[in-house]
C-alpha cells in the first residue's frame, strides 16, 4: 500500500514486527489490535475534535487537495 509514497513515513511497522502484533494480539483475544501506538493514539485523540475540525485536518494529513484524489483517480 505504501510503495508509492514518495513521503516521510515515521510510524512505518516492518511486516515482520506487524505479523507478530497481529499474532500477539489474538493471543490476547483483546478487542482490538492497533499498530504503531502513537499511531493509534493520535488518530484516537483526533476523533475528539469536532467533525469539521476532524475532517480538516485528516484531508491536510492525507494530502487530498481541492478538486480531488492527489492520484488523480476518479
Amino acid at each position: 500500500m505504501t510503495k508509492r509514497n514518495s513521503f516521510p513515513m515515521p510510524f512505518m511497522v516492518s511486516l515482520e514486527a506487524a505479523a507478530a502484533r497481529i499474532v500477539e494480539g489474538f493471543a490476547r483475544g483483546g478487542f482490538e489490535i492497533v499498530f504503531p501506538r502513537r499511531l493509534a493514539w493520535l488518530m484516537k485523540g483526533m476523533r475528539l475534535l469536532p467533525y469539521p475540525a476532524y475532517f480538516w485536518a485528516i484531508r491536510k494529513l492525507a494530502g487530498e487537495h481541492r478538486g480531488g484524489r492527489r492520484d488523480g483517480a476518479v
